[in-house]
């Protein structure tokens, strides 16, 4: 079993039985025995406490600010920053073992994270958990910018200010076939919210919902001036 004092004394919290922390560094590649469930369990413990935490220190923030903000500190790119903050990496348990060049790596890490906080959570509970994420999510990392899944950041955004879910609209696919541009609008309560073009569609309605994001959060910060 890997040395974990020192991911230990980064999270501040004592595992009673290090099978749980054994568990939650263990990749399905590894054994049958894996941290998927954990990592299931984990993506609701981080979203409860990073809620708690935003929503007692941001008092004057309204749901739709809130529910942003929360988007982006749960967002992969988060979760990979606080797995290299924690070096994660020499701690996963993958076959073949983990390397810089391994696909899918932040994927990997971001998963370890969640992992790590249901292990946490199913020792210590909600305030075990709270005091680990409040402790990693600090001041510091908290002044960061991330940028989650535009789509779901959107969705989230516009069920939280009693709207309808956003839907994308191909208006304009041109060019030949190794060379297409797809132009996408995205629309809420029947109304067009941005488009954007891009290579794919996909590709469009990412960028559509980035823009239609912006927009709206702009619009909620002019409102609460």
């Amino acid at each position: 079993m890997p040395e974990y004092s020192d991911l230990i004394d980064s999270i501040g919290f004592v595992f009673k039985n290090k099978n749980n922390i054994k568990l939650a560094m263990t990749h399905p590649s590894f054994a049958a025995e894996n941290n998927q469930r954990l990592e299931f369990l984990g993506d609701a413990v981080l979203e409860l406490c990073i809620s708690n935490l935003i929503f007692t220190t941001l008092p004057k923030m309204n749901e739709g600010q809130l529910t942003a903000l929360r988007a982006s500190f749960v967002c992969e790119d988060a979760l990979f920053t606080i797995a290299e903050l924690l070096q994660l990496d020499k701690y996963i348990r993958m076959n073949p073992p983990l390397q810089k060049d391994t696909r899918g790596r932040k994927s990997i890490l971001a998963d370890a994270v969640e992992a790590l906080l249901a292990a946490v959570f199913i020792e210590g509970g909600f305030s075990s958990a709270l005091s680990v994420v409040s402790r990693l999510w600090d001041k510091e990392m908290m002044s960061k910018t991330f940028h989650p899944n535009s789509k779901s950041a959107l969705q989230e955004l516009l069920q939280a200010s009693h709207l309808s879910e956003p839907q994308y609209v191909t208006l304009v696919e041109q060019g030949p076939p190794h060379k297409r541009k797809f132009t996408v609008a995205v629309l809420s309560q029947g109304k067009e919210l941005a488009r954007a073009q891009g290579k794919s569609k996909k590709e469009a309605q990412q960028q559509a919902a980035e823009l239609a994001l912006a927009q709206l959060q702009g619009r909620i910060k002019r409102d609460e001036t």
